[in-house]
């Protein structure tokens, strides 16, 4: 019954309670005067019809620096290097703190 007067339905419930559709209903009986849906027409053109740009992308050859490019692990080593910055200028500060006493 709610997919037919456009609710939406969620198909893989079990349970089947009504209350909620009918309280929809009794919503969307109220939105808008019968007169003004009688009076109502549709539109048949598009309205908002958007220009898609073309991606442009140039084709290049595969090279052998590209083959043997590792890009997981430069990723992993960098996320590292992220993750131990603060650790590496602390121990930086204390070696230089240590070499001036």
């Amino acid at each position: 019954m709610q997919p037919t007067i456009g609710i939406a339905v969620d198909h893989r419930r079990k349970e089947s309670f009504f209350g909620g559709s009918s309280r929809l209903m009794c919503r969307r009986l109220v939105d808008s005067a019968p007169e003004e849906l009688a009076s109502a027409t549709q539109v048949q053109a598009h309205t908002c019809l958007l220009a898609r740009e073309k991606p442009s992308f140039e084709l290049v050859k595969v090279t052998e620096e590209m083959k043997s490019f590792k890009a997981y692990d430069k990723l992993r080593l960098e996320q590292t290097n992220q993750h131990h910055v603060g650790v590496r200028q602390k121990r930086a500060a204390e070696a230089e703190k240590e070499e001036k006493m």
